[in-house]
């Protein structure tokens, strides 16, 4: 019966076990999905029972009802609990190796970095047109790869990071073609001549370093991965360092090492790590610096470690898989060692999913090796060993015998003594070995008794090296060795089967979580991914059978991945999350969540056609889901909270607006009437008053000698709360003898002003900053790149660079430009030009601006919802709220009060507040729909407005000279 918990496993069961799965026997036939649905709606009404208000025990008790109802005159499921016939022995390993394979957790960053080592590794030889599409596709593989990457997983912001560095990798291996259509330009052979060791990794980042992106590009400096990087090397070369300056080579590497462990900043995960490497590489570099003057006749010869010879800079089979990133090293362990290379051909390969995994179900990693194990193979002058991966794998010959080769053409550069001939020998001789233990059913079985004679003729040159250099000088060039090149493996090919392979992986494991159509859709296209990959894999490939067999699987599963979004499904999907959600429901908007999710599911069920086999029960369903829906809104209608009158300050106040700071602190701008800036914090105290005099020559106006006044109208804040951007109505003093009015126009040519920057920790003003006539109100883009300040009698909006201090451009708006609002993702800013009816969209990538035309009569206040879609605009003029839909440019409105002017939005953007000038109210609107739920009257001329998410309270100053606080 287990074939049957899944519908897209009764293929997989057939073939594998060889008894045919009657159709009656499956969960999608007619006579078992009432009963299933019968023992599920139980389920789901006890559950809702248990967790919903007592206002839904009458449609739970009903539903329960149903429930036994459907499960007492449901068929008996005979056919599906009958035991089928024996199965043969082998049935059940297949399944258990089936189900092991089907937990294996799909390694994305390791995929993406190990395609990435391969494009970059296959770039440094690439000449001609086919060989550059190759590494086009490895980069387009990595891409992808990290592309799948989750959010939840911890590597999820480096594998964004990956993906633009890889984009541009893969742009250069689409131009370099074109670019270079006659000769590559010569790669720049390295300036030290030592073989170049394995590059130790940082644990948890991308396995090895791709092509650099171009100089333009902005990526930042890993200094942990540099600093592992060139202890290795230190490490590397302190096995064969003899002379004083070969250990000055090794000591420039220990110091490159500290240096850049030291540049490792404190906000790294791997800080810790760094400053641990610090203390034990300056160990090492002290050794080294001792080895010359301890040693200065001859040093004693090294303890060699298990594996005889230094390991080579791997040459990798382009077709084969790529290193597993290292894990990270131990502290403990002193000898480095190279990763194990895995065989790319022998990786598992995923089936299709035959059910969901839990997470219980993930096979246990084996245990870390014992600290007495750890301590068995110390060598001098060392990194840390880092950990094999835990997957055992069987040893690939080929590979070892060409690194083994790689490491003796690499030595015999510049071998001259005849122990340095010897050590060339020893590598040769197990380049030797490791090729004729490539057994003969290994699709490198020819290639390898290839190099087995070119391997010996090398031998033999370098056992007669020494004789040589005896009997002539200089000593023989290394060049009379064959060149390294001549062990790189063969031209690349493309590998379908491991396409296909990791293609199904990313879909099983899509699948596992997919609950959507949208979901669905994608875990549809990974499987038709696999599917094209295996019918690629040629006939005369080795794992041409298995292909074939998995192709068949495959086309199975991405039927049933089709099958999954049908409308009736998506229904039960919506109703479920509905349940599940209710469980834990607490606030205003977790509800609203919910009836969403009702809607949905009884729009789904209203699409379910007439000739549907559920038809009948999805017309049951409307109705109850209906039931349930209404209760939510019943609901959510009696669970909005009254806001209530908290507490009234009054005092030395003359406040047009209000602002809170995210950081405890709210800022109250007192106009020419107060010149100064009143501070208050949560506990409703005054911290400060700053005054708005400034002497303008200490900060580079040497126009403006002496003290001025300003007049402060609006503020904004930096996105860290750190400082406040003050914008005055004009300035008072020598030089400013035309100041701007409410009539005003640019051809008055009136005095410019300025804004402050204030430092919310001392409240002292730190920068002051030029800009047009009469600004008013105050933006701060969310990426703290510009301030914006919209200037009422120059008819513009000034761009301000707060890192260059200064205004940076003008761009013209027309007649009385005042609120602004900008989207979070910092590309667009939306400014309320009052003097007309219509809504400025200036682009803030280049500066151009679009329009929302015939919005209203005198559009003042502007606020826009958390995701971008929703922008809402006071019409001062015409006494109405307007909510405009940014994707349709659609609007609908509602009236307050009278001269609704600045307004607010609730942290979640479930309620707009808003203050009526001359109706001396506040208004607490809900968003969905732009109902007023509620106005409660305030002191005279409320003009200013803020909410402060951490207390839901919300703040409003009145032109009479208060502050009124309210709770909600």
């Amino acid at each position: 019966m287990e074939a049957l918990a899944y519908p897209h496993s009764y293929e997989v069961y057939e073939r594998e076990v060889g008894v045919e799965v009657n159709l009656s026997e499956r969960l999608w036939n007619w006579r078992v999905v009432p009963s299933a649905f019968g023992l599920h709606l139980l389920a789901v009404a006890a559950l809702v029972l248990l967790v919903t208000p007592p206002d839904f025990a009458r449609a739970n008790g009903e539903l329960l009802a149903t429930g036994e109802e459907t499960f007492r005159t449901a068929e008996p499921l005979e056919s599906a609990t009958q035991p089928l016939p024996e199965e043969p022995p082998q049935a059940a390993e297949l399944r258990e190796e089936l189900r092991q394979l089907s937990q294996q957790k799909t390694d994305f960053l390791s995929e993406g970095t190990n395609a990435a080592a391969a494009a970059a590794e296959l770039a440094k030889t690439a000449k001609t047109e086919a060989e550059w599409d190759n590494v086009e596709k490895f980069w387009q593989q990595a891409i992808a790869a990290m592309k799948s990457v989750q959010k939840s997983d911890r590597d999820y912001a480096l594998a964004q990071q990956k993906i633009s560095e890889y984009q541009t990798n893969l742009e250069r291996a689409r131009q370099e073609p074109k670019t270079l259509p006659q000769k590559p330009p010569e790669r720049p052979e390295p300036k030290q001549e030592a073989p170049s060791p394995t590059p130790v990794q940082s644990p948890d980042r991308a396995a090895q370093k791709p092509l650099e992106p171009p100089e333009s590009s902005q990526v930042q400096s890993d200094f942990f991965y540099e600093g592992t990087n060139a202890a290795a090397a230190a490490a590397e070369l302190a096995k064969t360092a003899k002379s004083e300056a070969e250990w000055d080579n090794v000591e420039k590497f220990w110091q490159q090492a500290i240096a850049a462990m030291k540049s490792v900043p404190e906000s790294d995960r791997d800080y810790a790590l760094a400053q641990q490497k610090i203390s034990e590489y300056q160990t090492n570099l002290e050794r080294a610096r001792q080895e010359p003057k301890t040693l200065p006749q001859k040093p004693p010869e090294r303890p060699e470690p298990k594996q005889e010879a230094p390991s080579p800079t791997p040459v990798q089979s382009p077709d084969r898989a790529a290193q597993k990133p290292l894990e990270r090293p131990e502290p403990k362990q002193e000898a480095p060692s190279p990763a194990p290379v895995q065989s790319p051909d022998r990786a598992a390969v995923p089936p299709a999913p035959s059910a969901p995994q839990t997470p219980e179900e993930t096979p246990a990693s084996k245990p870390p090796q014992s600290e007495e194990q750890s301590q068995k193979s110390p060598s001098p002058a060392a990194e840390p060993v880092p950990e094999s991966p835990d997957v055992a794998l069987p040893p690939d010959f080929f590979y070892e015998g060409a690194n083994a080769a790689a490491a003796a053409a690499e030595l015999a550069k510049t071998a001259k003594t005849e122990a340095e001939w010897q050590n060339v020998a020893k590598f040769w001789q197990q380049a030797i070995a490791a090729m004729e233990s490539v057994p003969k059913g290994d699709r490198d079985y020819a290639l390898a008794q290839q190099k087995i004679s070119e391997y010996r003729a090398n031998l033999e040159t370098a056992k007669q090296q020494p004789s040589k250099n005896a009997r002539s000088q200089p000593a023989a060039p290394s060049s009379a060795l064959k060149p390294a090149e001549k062990v790189a493996p063969p031209p690349p090919k493309t590998d379908y089967f491991y396409q296909g392979a990791n293609a199904a992986a990313i879909a099983a494991q899509l699948a596992q979580t997919a609950k959507t159509p949208d979901d669905w859709d994608k875990v549809e296209q990974a499987w038709q991914k696999a599917i094209a990959a295996m019918k690629s894999v040629p006939k005369s490939d080795r794992d041409y059978p298995l292909a074939q067999q998995k192709l068949r699987e495959y086309e199975n599963a991405i039927e049933y991945a089709r099958r999954m979004p049908d409308d009736f499904s998506k229904g039960i999907q919506a109703a479920e999350q509905a349940v599940e959600l209710g469980k834990t429901a607490k606030t205003q908007s977790e509800w609203q969540t919910i009836a969403q999710n009702w809607q949905r599911a009884i729009s789904a069920m209203k699409a379910v056609p007439p000739g549907h086999s559920q038809f009948a029960i999805a017309s049951q369903k409307i109705i109850e889901y209906e039931y349930y829906l209404d209760s939510i809104k019943e609901k959510l209608q009696s669970a909005i909270s009254p806001m209530t009158f908290e507490k009234a300050i009054r005092g030395n106040l003359s406040p047009k607006s209000i602002v809170y700071s995210g950081r405890g602190k709210f800022f109250v701008q007192n106009m020419m009437y107060g010149h100064t800036i009143a501070v208050y914090n949560q506990q409703y105290e005054l911290i400060r008053t700053l005054s708005d005099a400034v002497k303008l020559s200490d900060f580079g106006y040497k126009d403006y000698p002496g003290t001025y006044r300003g007049a402060p109208v609006e503020a904004a804040f930096s996105h860290s709360g750190q400082y406040a951007w003050v914008s005055n109505y004009q300035m008072y003093g020598s030089g400013f003898g035309n100041p701007g009015d409410d009539r005003c126009s640019p051809e008055a040519k009136h005095d410019p002003s300025f804004l402050y920057r204030i430092n919310t920790d001392t409240i002292n003003i730190e920068k002051v900053i030029k800009v047009g006539s009469v600004p008013k109100y105050v933006a701060v883009t969310p990426d703290n790149q510009y301030v914006l300040a919209s200037n009422w009698c120059s008819w513009d909006l000034s761009v301000v660079d707060p890192e260059k201090n200064q205004e940076i451009r003008r761009i013209p708006l027309g007649a009385y430009p005042r609120g602004i609002a900008v989207d979070s993702n910092s590309t667009r800013a939306y400014v309320a030009v009052m003097g007309s009816s219509n809504i400025a969209i200036v682009n803030l990538k280049n500066f151009s601006v679009d329009w929302i035309k015939n919005v209203g009569a005198g559009p003042r206040h502007l606020n826009l919802s958390p995701d971008n879609r929703y922008l809402y605009a006071s019409l001062n003029s015409e006494g109405t709220i307007a909510k405009i839909d940014l994707s349709t440019n659609e609007w609908q409105k509602v009236r307050t009060g009278n001269a609704p002017r600045s307004m607010v939005l609730s942290a979640d953007g479930q309620f707009l507040y808003v203050v009526n000038y001359f109706s001396n109210t506040v208004s607490k609107v809900r968003t969905s729909d732009l109902k007023v739920l509620q106005s409660l009257p305030t002191d005279t001329h409320p003009i200013g407005i803020t909410y402060d998410p951490d207390t839901q309270q919300v703040w409003v100053v009145c032109y009479s000279g208060s502050i009124m606080i309210f709770q909600d």
